[in-house]
């Protein structure tokens, strides 16, 4: 009779732990929530979380997925910010929870504003994995910046300057090392100047 009851354990054992793996899996999907307002023009839908005197100065645009736009924008040159929307055939919708803001000193008066964010959910999440790595960029000084290298842990990734600015992202099954450096580069290739930076954990978004 014992041997008869260990074959049903283990399989409840097997089914429960299969079980767990499903939730994870679904846990690390990607969560697109929009406020339902569709706007014509990109600009408009970002200008529409601000005042009507607000300045826009819109640094990059592009595609996350098909269907997900990034912006990478500045509001009257204080906070550099970078949002997602949603692009449907009607027009853009913003995605709620998306936007990432690097504070302090204004974009006119910093020599250059950088930063990393660790997203473990929400709407930034890529390519089905737990840590999805975002940093922008805008750099004043040195002038000549032609593109960056992005020193991940486990990743260099090299990333063109447009409008004195950078964007990238990138993903991992777990967690890097806090801590990379980011390096300038002139359009000889030389090295021109860099930065350290420090990962901001974000749940989902950051001020």
């Amino acid at each position: 009779m014992a041997k008869r009851l260990i074959y049903p354990f283990f399989l409840i054992v097997f089914m429960i732990g299969f079980y767990n793996l499903i939730l994870m899996n679904n846990a690390i999907k990607e969560t697109i929530v929009t406020d339902g307002i569709v706007f014509e023009r990109l600009e408009e839908a970002v200008l529409a979380g601000y005042g009507k005197n607000d300045r826009l100065t819109l640094l990059q645009t592009g595609e996350k997925n098909v269907n997900i736009h990034y912006v990478l924008y500045a509001i009257n040159q204080e906070q550099l910010m970078s949002e997602l929307f949603y692009k449907s055939e009607a027009g853009y919708e913003r995605i709620i929870d998306s936007r990432l803001i690097i504070g302090g000193t204004s974009l006119q008066d910093a020599e250059y504003k950088i930063r990393t964010f660790l997203i473990t959910d929400g709407p930034w999440l890529t390519n089905g994995t737990p840590f999805t790595y975002v940093t922008i960029g805008y750099i004043q000084t040195p002038e000549q910046v032609d593109n960056v290298e992005i020193r991940y842990e486990e990743l260099y990734k090299k990333v063109a300057v447009e409008n004195q600015s950078f964007f990238n992202i990138a993903s991992s099954t777990h967690q890097w090392d806090t801590l990379h450096p980011i390096i300038f580069y002139d359009q000889n290739r030389e090295e021109i100047g860099g930065y350290l930076t420090d990962l901001v954990v974000s749940g989902a978004y950051c001020h």
